[in-house]
């Protein structure tokens, strides 16, 4: 018997090669001008059909079915730390995946000390976003 394969398996291969190209990404070349803002290089956004998170092995899963719902997710094979899956928004996802490269951000944007908790002070926490003074 041919036991066809879940309809999420897409989802979760997407996951392991964004994993795959984090581990192996480049850290590019610098900034050409300050201020600048981009999404760092082993920081992968992987849009899927399924909420996979829960079927993930490993810390990543809690054995929770995957449900079908559009979910954007950061992948990270980790630098200093673990491996980490993490679920933002559309928006934030659509932020990040704008920030391919270096981007001039100039004098709109206070980089030196984003507010406490907004997205950007979280997205450099997490050390999914680099930037330049």
């Amino acid at each position: 018997e041919c036991e066809l394969a879940p309809p999420y398996i897409a989802d979760i291969a997407r996951i392991e090669v964004a994993f795959v190209e984090s581990r192996l990404a480049d850290p590019g070349k610098a900034a050409a001008v300050a201020p600048a803002l981009r999404r760092a290089p082993h920081a992968r956004l992987v849009v899927c059909e399924w909420d996979v998170r829960g079927a993930l092995a490993g810390e990543q899963g809690d054995g929770t079915p995957p449900v079908r719902k559009k979910t954007s997710l950061v992948v990270s094979a980790g630098v200093a730390e673990a491996p980490r899956i993490v679920q933002i928004s559309e928006a934030m996802a659509e932020f990040l995946a704008a920030l391919d490269d270096w981007t001039d951000i100039g004098p709109a944007w206070d980089l030196a000390s984003p507010p406490p908790g907004s997205v950007l002070a979280t997205m450099l926490e997490m050390g999914f976003v680099q930037r330049v003074l």
